[in-house]
């Protein structure tokens, strides 16, 4: 009897231990999540917990707050801010603190760091935010991704390929970020560097399918430098660019026009430089 009495009293103490500190949390919650909402007329005060309170928190809680700050967060895209930098800031603030307690959590890193990138800025503060909590859960394959395709939006191509390579690496990663790498290298203006590619990945497959899509857009690529290269050739004999791929033709530069595997075809942009169309 004196032992269960014992077992109960410690039992008690650690079930109003335990309600204490969920009762102060919750408090702590309630005011970081709700209470300063911007539709009121008052100062929004940009209030969270540590994020090393939270790691102490038991397993049981954790996927709860999580859920908790991933729902806030995402009811903060619609808030207003007196500019979108602070929004922007704020909302990966909260994302981080859902990341902290959930790492697998997909989710979080996708709107914090694609989502909320509407310009330049925000752009970079994806990439920062995704480089940054890429280390909590190192194995997917969709991190390194949208880093790429944060890059790919700012126009920077060869930052985009250099992480769509480290994407394509992880074995669950799709076979299209593969077949994309080589039309950003065009995009580049790195034509010589995507046949590279190709040539690297053609000595590799062994799949039927994939054989037939790497030799298509060698092809492609192939022949785009090829008419680059007789433009140049062109401008250095008659000291001007080209009008037309045609008059590269007419000239005895080309004996002919290659064809275009997609079937679009090849032309001359304004800033002498050959294009495919798509």
């Amino acid at each position: 009897m004196r032992v269960f009495t014992q077992y109960y009293s410690v039992g008690k103490k650690r079930v109003i231990t335990f309600a204490v500190f969920g009762g102060c949390l919750s408090v702590v919650i309630f005011f970081s999540l709700f209470i300063f909402s911007p539709s009121h007329s008052y100062t929004r005060l940009y209030f969270l917990p540590n994020s090393s309170y939270l790691e102490a928190i038991t397993p049981g809680l954790k996927s709860l707050l999580s859920d908790a700050f991933y729902i806030q967060a995402i009811l903060s895209l619609s808030d207003r801010f007196d500019s979108y930098r602070k929004k922007v800031r704020w909302i990966q603030r909260i994302f981080a603190l859902s990341l902290v307690l959930d790492p697998k959590m997909e989710d979080n890193y996708f709107f914090a760091g694609v989502v909320v990138g509407n310009d330049p800025p925000s752009l970079k503060a994806g990439i920062k935010f995704l480089k940054k909590y890429q280390y909590l859960n190192p194995d997917d394959w969709h991190i390194p991704y949208w880093i790429g395709f944060d890059y790919y939006l700012l126009g920077d191509f060869l930052s985009a390929i250099r992480y769509y390579q480290r994407a394509s690496l992880f074995k669950s990663a799709p076979s299209f970020l593969k077949s994309i790498q080589p039309m950003l290298y065009y995009k580049a203006g790195k034509i010589k560097l995507g046949i590279v590619f190709l040539e690297g990945l053609l000595s590799q497959a062994k799949n039927k399918r994939d054989i037939r899509w790497i030799r298509k857009k060698l092809l492609w690529l192939k022949n785009i430098n090829y008419l680059q290269e007789r433009k140049e050739e062109f401008q250095a004999l008659f000291g001007r660019p080209p009008h037309s791929i045609e008059e590269m033709k007419e000239k005895g530069i080309i004996t002919h026009i290659p064809s275009d595997p997609f079937g679009k075809g090849y032309y001359l942009d304004k800033n002498g430089c050959i294009k495919s169309r798509f």
